[in-house]
């Protein structure tokens, strides 16, 4: 009998910390990215209003990664990924459960 422990171990020597943070989003474009469930549209939009409320003006894309993918729970397509890294100054990924 083989006995698994679910206590995980995380190899810190290879962390990259947190991305630097700006102070203001005026000009850029951000990405919403959506898991298309229910309400994860509403999440995002209201996300991006207050967003745009504190951070200034900019401009978002949004894409829905169920339509994409092949479906909600499934990964994004790296190319996807890829866009989203040159193209905006920040992601948000929303789920609407």
């Amino acid at each position: 009998m083989k006995v698994l422990s679910p206590v995980g171990e995380v190899d810190t020597r290879s962390s990259i910390g947190l991305a630097p943070r700006r102070k203001s989003l005026t000009g850029g474009v951000i990405g919403l990215l959506s898991n298309g469930k229910p309400n994860a549209y509403t999440l995002l939009e209201t996300a991006f209003r207050q967003l745009q409320g504190r951070l200034g003006p900019f401009e978002a894309v949004r894409y829905e990664k169920h339509v994409i993918a092949a479906g909600s729970g499934s990964a994004s397509p790296p190319w996807l990924l890829d866009k989203l890294a040159s193209g905006t100054v920040a992601v948000i990924a929303g789920s609407g459960d």
